[in-house]
């Protein structure tokens, strides 16, 4: 066990903070999300036809000492539960621990049936691995029974690295799009690890710095265009900003350490987010407002035809109308 050190517990930190970073991905709308669902679990949901609900992740193991485990995601999806893990390094032990995930899981719904065989569903799991690594292998557990049968639990196994943004937009797994920016983590530690000298470390990491920044810029305009199109809500774009720039300052805390990137990505977002929704603020407001004035219109046509041609007093007219006397006075004295 690792001696705990202020550095040790830094990283535990910055290690917990990105956690609930991708985490907060899983919890936009359905039209961000289901996309990376049905890509992950091989489905094909609508995200108009289903209906997600955010699970406790949280278990206490009572047999031991009620320690606490916490699974990454758990998601129940018209019913069904899904269960996936984020790993940002190759984990050897990972095909345990998700299995272990997906027993303390179905245990809260376990049961007898008829023939006192106790029930236990497995949800369906995935494990997301971020950061670029040859070793990782597809996650496959064997169970093998005391009379030597065994069976195969094989678990979906995605690589992030593998996807682009115009793959992530294509499959519609729109949630994942901040991710694209964590490819930059693993170059970065390189160059901090290296041996060479400091001025050419400086150089490198200066290089790296703008490809970060085009890569943000090149996401934005991703994400004008989902907003232009109405693809997905705009909370859901907020939330992505949100994540790009909190990606982007654990990276710049970390290993660029540049004083204003943070300041300058910020304000990258805000530029297409501020004039967008402004936009279409405005452009609803104009639907708004067309459709006020056909009411409108079409309250004054009626009163017009019940005070002129049928000839009905000012109170009959509000009685008929189930509207205001003070209104119908108001209207009927513009006639004149």
């Amino acid at each position: 066990m690792l001696e705990e050190t202020p550095e040790n517990q830094t990283n535990e930190d910055e290690r917990i903070k990105l956690d609930k970073i991708v985490k907060t991905l899983f919890e936009l709308s359905p039209q961000a999300i289901i996309g990376s669902i049905n890509e992950f679990f091989n489905r094909n949901y609508k995200p108009e036809e289903v209906s997600i609900e955010i699970l406790s992740n949280n278990f206490l193991r009572a047999e031991f000492n009620f320690d606490e485990i916490d699974a990454d995601i758990l998601l129940s999806i018209n019913k069904v539960k899904y269960h996936i893990e984020i790993q940002t390094l190759n984990d050897t032990k990972m095909q345990i621990r998700i299995f272990e995930y997906g027993l303390y899981i179905g245990k809260g719904n376990a049961y007898l049936d008829e023939d006192e065989v106790m029930n236990i569903h497995i949800p369906q799991q995935a494990v997301i691995f971020l950061e670029e690594n040859k070793n990782i292998k597809n996650q496959k557990v064997r169970i093998i029974y005391p009379n030597g049968e065994s069976i195969m639990y094989e678990i979906p196994t995605i690589r992030l690295w593998q996807y682009s943004s115009n793959e992530l937009i294509d499959k519609q797994m729109y949630n994942l799009l901040p991710l694209i920016i964590f490819k930059y983590r693993k170059k970065l530690q390189s160059i901090i690890k290296s041996k060479r000298n400091a001025i050419f470390k400086e150089q490198q990491i200066s290089q790296l710095t703008e490809g970060l920044k085009n890569t943000i810029k090149e996401l934005n305009m991703d994400l004008k265009d989902l907003i232009d199109n109405e693809t997905i809500s705009d909370n859901d774009i907020h939330g992505i900003l949100l994540a790009i720039t909190n990606l982007t300052e654990y990276l710049n805390h970390n290993f660029i350490k540049e004083e204003n990137l943070n300041v300058e990505v910020i304000k990258m977002t805000k530029t297409l987010y501020d004039p967008e929704i402004e936009k279409k603020g405005i452009e609803k407001g104009i639907e708004k407002g067309i459709e006020r004035g056909i009411e409108i219109g079409l309250e004054r046509g009626k009163i017009e035809l019940l005070y002129k041609r049928f000839k009905l007093s000012i109170p009959e007219i509000a009685e008929e109308l189930d509207i205001s006397i003070e209104h119908v006075t108001e209207i009927v004295k513009s006639f004149n």
